[in-house]
């Protein structure tokens, strides 16, 4: 396998999994009766919510922006640099997920 096909993997399975967590955000509004809003202010309304902490909330925002630049590949995409971002933010991506499994184990719904 080439190193080519390697990165472009790495960068498809990261994107889905933001597009996973961007999902979910929007479900949660509305499961709460709020209408579903663009990414970020989804993310704004977890925040403040409690649903997740600010931290994971500013991680998945810089995520979401990571994947909307490999996505679109805006201005090419620095691989050392796109590397190291999800090194750093795979680790958050759990962390969403666990605060949100927290959050569901509540009975909040």
């Amino acid at each position: 396998m080439s190193d080519r096909i390697l990165r472009k993997a790495l960068y498809k399975e990261f994107q889905e999994a933001m597009e996973a967590v961007t999902d979910i955000c929007a479900l949660i509004r509305r499961m709460l009766s709020s209408s579903a809003q663009d990414d970020y202010t989804n993310l704004d309304y977890l925040v403040t919510g409690g649903i997740i902490d600010p931290e994971t909330g500013k991680d998945m925002k810089s995520a979401n922006g990571l994947k909307n630049r490999l996505v679109h590949e805006y201005d090419g995409v620095n691989d050392r640099i796109a590397y190291a971002a999800m090194q750093r933010l795979v680790p958050r991506l759990h962390r969403f997920s666990e605060e949100v499994l927290v959050w569901l184990d509540a009975d909040r719904i």
